[in-house]
């Protein structure tokens, strides 16, 4: 070959195409926990508020201790929830911009590689040049990328929210449990 990174070239244009995107979603990522964890936590001050208010009773400041443990417990599970899926939205990033061994660039070109190291004898280097070159040109190397590079992000997405639906019910659950 003549020494180029073809991965490097690829992943450049790729990057240049998605950046900007990259740092919408993480900030979008952002500011959809900071609105959950507000909107969670204004609903349970005002369970804590409409306790206080009820009729006193002997089990009322256990209700209220109650309710603001698992405010606390939620807060934590966010905070650790969201640097989760900051991670994984960052593997995925660093997945389909950067040419190591476990990105979608290498993969998606393994097989044009091992096809070109196959080649022997003269003419050698313009028929590898010429392998890898097709390969790109078909079209499918950045349909794949991308296809690769939503399905992971959409299961990052389906992850969360699987993850936070059941951690909201689990605490819902044990206030609701402490009534």
């Amino acid at each position: 070959m003549d020494g180029s990174n073809w991965n490097t070239k690829v992943l450049w244009k790729m990057r240049s195409e998605i950046e900007y995107q990259w740092d919408l979603i993480e900030e979008a990522t952002e500011n959809l926990f900071a609105e959950l964890e507000r909107a969670v936590s204004e609903h349970l001050k005002k369970l804590e508020e409409y306790i206080q208010n009820v009729q006193a009773s002997p089990d009322h400041a256990l209700l209220v201790d109650l309710v603001k443990y698992n405010h606390d417990m939620l807060q934590y599970a966010l905070a650790q929830e969201f640097r989760r899926t900051r991670t994984e939205l960052r593997i995925i990033h660093l997945k389909s911009c950067k040419a190591t061994r476990f990105s979608y660039i290498v993969d998606e070109m393994t097989s044009a590689y091992r096809e070109a190291s196959c080649q022997y004898g003269a003419g050698k280097h313009d028929r590898q040049v010429a392998i890898i070159q097709n390969h790109l040109k078909t079209g499918d190397v950045f349909l794949n990328l991308g296809n690769r590079l939503s399905k992971d992000a959409h299961q990052a997405v389906e992850n969360v929210c699987t993850s936070l639906e059941r951690l909201v019910e689990d605490m819902f659950g044990k206030v609701e449990r402490g009534f």
